[in-house]
């Protein structure tokens, strides 16, 4: 409710006579003007409390939401501004109850990545020739490709960190990351045959949860 209808309310409540002005410009109706003020203002505080019940909404319980769901996660860079922050919360809030290839992709979408998952076995007797010999250990290997322009290299790792605390804790996570920038000097771009001159780096390493 506004001020106005507030103030409205707490003047209707006084008794009737001459003693009880309701003119705007007497001293009773500012006062209870001044009080309207307060309720409309705690009354809109439980709108935004009731809207903060959804992580894509959260203003003022942030810090709660954050310490409910434990961010930041260790080995993750803090989120500084609020809406990076509810984007890391949103994440957290959205991983739940599976462990499945799909899920794991979803997870990395919901975090503006689009990947792709390898996941291997061992050679057995019956098994398809002409594939590379390995051993046991491969079955509880799943490889990780990530190909990205001009992502900052703090993302990539939390979106590292994130699958390797969400796949099963017996496997063995293999990150093959392509990073592509962009060159510049300056903060301009550099061009060759009108296109932008692109520096890539790919590397294949395995991912250990950062408890640092």
């Amino acid at each position: 409710m506004t001020v106005a209808a507030y103030q409205t309310q707490l003047l209707a409540l006084l008794p009737l006579g001459a003693a009880w002005p309701r003119d705007d410009n007497t001293p009773i109706a500012q006062l209870f003007g001044g009080l309207a003020e307060e309720f409309a203002r705690v009354d809109a505080m439980l709108d935004d409390i009731a809207a903060e019940s959804l992580p894509s909404q959260v203003t003022q319980l942030i810090n709660e939401w954050e310490a409910e769901y434990g961010l930041p996660d260790n080995g993750n860079t803090v989120a500084t501004t609020l809406q990076a922050r509810r984007t890391e919360l949103i994440q957290k809030y959205q991983q739940y109850g599976s462990q499945s290839r799909e899920f794991l992709i979803a997870m990395a979408a919901a975090l503006g990545f689009d990947v792709a998952i390898t996941e291997y076995q061992e050679t057995t007797f019956g098994g398809e020739f002409g594939g590379d010999f390995v051993g046991l250990d491969w079955a509880f290997t799943a490889q990780i490709d990530i190909a990205e322009l001009n992502r900052a290299t703090d993302s990539i790792n939390r979106l590292e960190q994130m699958l390797r605390r969400l796949i099963h804790a017996h496997k063995v996570v293999l990150s093959n990351r392509t990073e592509t920038n962009y060159l510049s000097v300056g903060g301009t771009l550099i061009y060759y045959g009108g296109k932008p001159v692109a520096v890539s780096r790919n590397s294949t390493n395995p991912v250990e949860i950062n408890n640092v």
